[in-house]
């Protein structure tokens, strides 16, 4: 299962791999505390060195192909390489009651099968499985498909250049379904960010405006939750 040309990670900036993820951050937070978390491509690791600072964590495991954990991130333990590199590795951890996927699973070639594969083998019983993904279907990526009659891959985004997989709400709901998980929950990620009037997080005042009947059509992101059944 590869994923998208090293050459493009190394171009990000380093920010790409920074993201502390507070929309994350907030869903985790709703569903209480958790004695181990593992997020597979965790990049500098600093969702997870919140999570563990908050008291919501435990303990914590990050995996990441490209990035690495800054020296003020505290990560128990972090393993370099995708998935199926450090698979070795992983098989002699404890079986763990929160998996995170922050904007991961679309740039692998086949997500469908790594995560039916982790949590049937990682996952603990009732345990959670947090996942962030890119929706195709909002306005913003169609409207640049419809007017500008191209699908022109960007740095960052929906149309980022390291995506293989593109997903829709329903498409999501499927990915979840098809791993033998429950959804808990399955929601737009802006509002689950902090909103500044004009300066920060449009979205949720444009939501609001619309009476949230859009809401999967204004937003660039999904975050959906899926339980070990």
């Amino acid at each position: 299962m590869e994923t998208a040309k090293t050459d493009y990670y190394r171009d990000k900036q380093s920010t790409y791999y920074g993201s502390d993820r507070d929309d994350v951050f907030n869903v985790i937070k709703k569903f209480g505390k958790f004695s181990h978390a593992l997020e597979v491509g965790c990049g500098s690791g600093a969702l997870l060195t919140s999570l563990k600072r908050s008291g919501l964590v435990s303990s914590v495991t990050g995996l990441d192909p490209y990035g690495s954990p800054q020296p003020d991130h505290i990560l128990d333990q972090f393993f370099k390489g995708t998935f199926e590199e450090v698979l070795p590795e992983l098989k002699n951890l404890q079986p763990t009651d929160l998996i995170i996927f922050a904007d991961v699973l679309e740039h692998m070639e086949d997500p469908w099968t790594v995560l039916r594969s982790i949590c049937k083998d990682h996952l603990a019983k009732n345990g959670l499985v947090v996942i962030s993904i890119p929706n195709f279907r909002n306005f913003y990526t169609l409207g640049k498909i419809i007017f500008q009659n191209s699908f022109k891959y960007e740095q960052e985004g929906v149309l980022d250049k390291t995506h293989l997989r593109f997903f829709c709400k329903n498409d999501i709901i499927e990915l979840v379904r098809q791993a033998d998980l429950q959804v808990e929950l399955i929601t737009p990620n802006f509002l689950h960010k902090e909103a500044v009037f004009f300066k920060k997080n449009r979205l949720k005042y444009i939501n609001m405006m619309s009476l949230n009947l859009f809401p999967y059509w204004i937003t660039d992101q999904v975050i959906i939750v899926g339980r070990k059944k």
